[in-house]
């Protein structure tokens, strides 16, 4: 069976199926999941300044102090860019969507919401 033989209604009832199975002895919680995505936040919070800070540090002293700037310092540059893109959009996708839960808490219709695809597609054209 296709995924275009599949009659709209059977869509209906799968997207409000959980993503699998609750593990033995966990009841799941659909309609209030708790969120697990703290950690990703707090992470970014803490990593992103300091990260800032010490890649100011870089960029003076090689701009002020040696006054000599190198390849190496593009692909820094670079990197730096592509490691803040790659934190932004874990904390948008953990904030806004169906990241941050339990697989057996999320309703596989979250999963195609708008919002999630258009991130993929930024992940999937920034890499």
């Amino acid at each position: 069976m296709t995924a275009v033989a599949i009659p709209r209604e059977m869509w209906a009832l799968l997207g409000e199926q959980p993503l699998s199975a609750a593990p033995p002895g966990v009841e799941p919680n659909l309609a209030n999941p708790t969120w697990h995505g703290a950690p990703v936040v707090i992470a970014a919070s803490i990593c992103i300044p300091v990260m800032l800070v010490v890649s100011f540090i870089r960029i003076y002293a090689k701009c002020y102090i040696t006054r000599k700037w190198t390849w190496d310092d593009n692909v820094f540059l670079a990197s730096l860019m592509a490691a803040l893109i790659f934190i932004a959009l874990a904390v948008a996708m953990t904030c806004g969507g169906a990241y941050g839960y339990h697989a057996w808490e999320v309703k596989i219709g979250q999963l195609t919401r708008t919002v999630l695809m258009v991130q993929c597609h930024c992940i999937h054209e920034a890499s």
